[in-house]
């Protein structure tokens, strides 16, 4: 059986390559399209999260250090990497238009 640990309360996320790879990732939209039979939603990606990369960037360009909210979640094995971390939101055909205009 594959290792499920990258299955959380309301996202998919893990370790890689321990807890999410590849062929995790795969059997995930396989079984998705399976399940659905079509595409049924995205993963959408807001104007203020986009803003927010480009100032990160910009920030990381000018040699500064980008803003963060995280310090203690992601660690690479080496060091604990500062992230900003971002709410996901699911976006399918009952609430589309809501999100998106």
């Amino acid at each position: 059986m594959t290792n499920v640990e990258c299955f959380k309360a309301y996202d998919i996320r893990g370790i890689v390559p321990d807890q999410l790879n590849d062929d995790i990732a795969y059997k995930i939209g396989r079984a998705f399209a399976e399940f659905l039979g079509e595409m049924a939603m995205t993963i959408y990606k807001s104007d203020e999260l986009a803003l927010a990369v480009v100032d990160a960037v910009t920030a990381m360009s000018k040699g500064q250090e980008p803003d963060y909210n995280d310090d203690f979640s992601y660690n690479n094995g080496v060091k604990i990497m500062k992230s900003l971390l971002c709410d996901p939101e699911l976006i399918d055909y009952s609430n589309v238009n809501k999100v998106a205009y």
